[in-house]
């Protein structure tokens, strides 16, 4: 629908090349070779230190775990109480549709046992 319209935005404007300075500070911040101004310092990078090894670095992942916060069982009660819900409101929408099969089947019956009814009628007089 907008499809015309989303096309012709990038022809709408007109074309504007950035000042050379800032093309300059752009490319120096990017690390682009050949684009160095007076404001770029050196950088260099600095490893992280190794782990020492220990007897409790090997310890099992379940051992190292922190006990979980009220937070996290919150969050997982709250998804059992959705699932619980989900679930409740499932088995009502299948009693509700049940029953208005019910019901249907009813009104079928009734519609015949009243044609049948105006038939007799219809052959008595």
């Amino acid at each position: 629908m907008l499809t015309g319209v989303s096309d012709a935005l990038p022809f709408a404007v007109t074309q504007v090349d950035p000042p050379a300075a800032l093309r300059t500070r752009i490319l120096a911040a990017a690390g682009a070779p050949g684009a160095s101004t007076a404001s770029t310092a050196a950088q260099t990078v600095v490893p992280f230190a190794p782990k020492p090894k220990s007897a409790a670095s090997n310890a099992t992942l379940t051992e190292q775990r922190a006990p979980h916060s009220r937070a996290f069982w919150a969050g997982w009660i709250a998804a059992a109480a959705m699932l619980l819900v989900a679930s409740g409101a499932g088995i009502y929408a299948s009693n509700l549709k049940l029953q208005l099969d019910d019901v249907e089947l009813r009104l079928v019956d009734a519609v015949m046992k009243l044609q049948a009814s105006q038939m007799q009628v219809a052959n008595a007089s």
